[in-house]
């Protein structure tokens, strides 16, 4: 009987270390690209006139790109927040800059090169 109140009081020590909200600003970062494809996916239509619902959802995906940096400024101001996810949340605000300057540095040496490729 004492083994298993050892164990149950293990996993909830466990649950109360590890902060599932910490890794919200990971998430948002990894999602940041696929957010950016979906909007120029929205755009990049040749639709002569686009639909309103285009044009709601267009909005609504880049709202929700420039939240990403807002969310992770967010989080790290948290005062229960601890160090690791403070520096986690601190590298989700400069992962949409990061993933901007190497798409974009990848496109300038593609349109450089004697392929002229740049499947960004």
């Amino acid at each position: 009987m004492e083994a298993f109140v050892q164990q149950q009081n293990r996993s909830s020590s466990l649950g109360k270390r590890f902060d599932y909200v910490a890794l919200t600003p990971a998430a948002a970062a990894l999602c940041y690209p696929f957010l950016l494809r979906a909007f120029h996916a929205i755009v990049g239509s040749q639709a002569a006139t686009r639909s309103p619902l285009a044009i709601v959802g267009a909005i609504f995906v880049l709202a929700v790109a420039f939240v990403v940096p807002f969310l992770g400024l967010a989080l790290a101001c948290r005062p229960s927040a601890a160090p690791t996810a403070r520096r986690l949340a601190y590298a989700s605000v400069a992962a949409p800059t990061l993933y901007v300057f190497l798409v974009s540095s990848r496109c300038w040496f593609a349109v450089r090169s004697p392929t002229k490729s740049c499947g960004a």
